[in-house]
Formats: C-alpha cells, sequence, structure tokens
C-alpha cells in the first residue's frame, strides 16, 4: 500500500508532465531533479459541493529528452470545486508557469519555502470556459522528519500509458496563505497535506494525446 506522500508525489508528477505538454506525444520521457513544495486543500462549501485546491512549486534541473538539460523554477496548481451530491464538477481550473528567483525559495535542509506569484488559470464550468488570474502567496513550514522514500508508479488505458519512479527526501510540512482570482481565496483553512521534497524523479508518457 502506497503511503500518502507517495500518493501525493504522483499526482504532482502527473500534473507537471501534462502541463508542460499540451499533448504529451508517444514515448514523452521528462526528467526532474531538485526541490519542490505541494500543498492540498480541501474546503466544504456546503453539504453538496466542496473545493479541492494543489499547488506544486519546483526549484530544479529538468530535460524532456533528446532535448538539452534545462534549470530552473516552475509552478502549476489546480482548483476542482465537486458536487458530491450530483457527481457533477462545478468548477475546474488549472495553470502552470516558470518563475524565477525573487518568486520561489526553497531551503536546501527542507525547512521551509515561500511562493508569491500570478498565474493564468485556464477554467471550465457547464457553462463554458475562461481564463482569469489567480495571485498565489503561500509559505510553507516544516515540522516533520526528514524521511527517504523511493517509489516507482503505473498506469495504463487502452490509449495512454503513463510510468513514473522517484527517490529522495522529504518533511512533512505546513502551508498557509491565499490563492485568490480577486473575489474568492480558495485557500481559506488550513493544508489537508503539505510536504517540502528533493527528488529525482522520471515519468514516460505513451499515447496520452
Amino acid at each position: 500500500m502506497k503511503s500518502p506522500f507517495k500518493l501525493l508525489v504522483v499526482l504532482a508528477l502527473m500534473l507537471a508532465v501534462f502541463s508542460q505538454h499540451t499533448a504529451a506525444s508517444a514515448g514523452d520521457i521528462s526528467k526532474f531533479s531538485g526541490r519542490s513544495a505541494q500543498a492540498f486543500f480541501f474546503t466544504q462549501q456546503d453539504e453538496c459541493v466542496g473545493t479541492f485546491v494543489g499547488l506544486f512549486a519546483n526549484e530544479g534541473k529538468f530535460q524532456n529528452p533528446p532535448g538539452s538539460p534545462g534549470q530552473g523554477r516552475f509552478a502549476d496548481a489546480f482548483i476542482d470545486r465537486f458536487n458530491f451530491c450530483t457527481g457533477e464538477s462545478v468548477f475546474f481550473a488549472f495553470g502552470s508557469k516558470a518563475l524565477d528567483a525573487s518568486e520561489f525559495s526553497i531551503d536546501r535542509g527542507l525547512n521551509s519555502a515561500s511562493l508569491t506569484t500570478s498565474m493564468e488559470m485556464f477554467a471550465f464550468t457547464p457553462g463554458g470556459e475562461f481564463t482569469f488570474i489567480a495571485d498565489i502567496d503561500m509559505n510553507w513550514t516544516g515540522i516533520g522528519q526528514l524521511v527517504r522514500e523511493s517509489f516507482s508508479f503505473k498506469s495504463q488505458t487502452p490509449k495512454c500509458k503513463f510510468m513514473t519512479s522517484s527517490r529522495g527526501s522529504f518533511r512533512s510540512a505546513e502551508a498557509s496563505g491565499v490563492i485568490s482570482d480577486g473575489s474568492e481565496n480558495f485557500t481559506p483553512g488550513s493544508t489537508q497535506d503539505a510536504f517540502l521534497t528533493q527528488t529525482r524523479s522520471g515519468t514516460w508518457v505513451v499515447g496520452c494525446n
């Protein structure tokens, strides 16, 4: 049975891969080595509707072979508002962007991290699609022991194969802050889960276009 940390890292890797490639082609390979901060929130709007939020900020080296390696910082986020009574999505939005050193920092000991940026989000609702700017101001504080982990994960459908593996260190954390569209803060409560990690990972995607 996979630990919650492993499942959350799988989600982070999948989101990063598919946000970096609008159409993953056959045999896409992505590699990453560096530090990351992850935060997950859940807010209950009423007895039926709840909102999940995931935020991922990364700093390190990345490569999509046969291309040359690159180095930098990038962030990914999603907002998923779901009606559990009807089984329907009310609102889903995602975004990804490159960052500079002034927007994201994470210390080498995985004790703390901070992210302050604005990100374009692509939103989907039953009524249509639109874009908006999310202002993000998030801080992480490490609270757990530094733990080493390694794992692999595989998912396959008739048209899509996804495989990933990772090894490195992680520390549980608390995260607090704001992800806002200017009228609503999508992260008003404390995190469900948060982690600071240093990993070396790779993913392989086939046919997921």
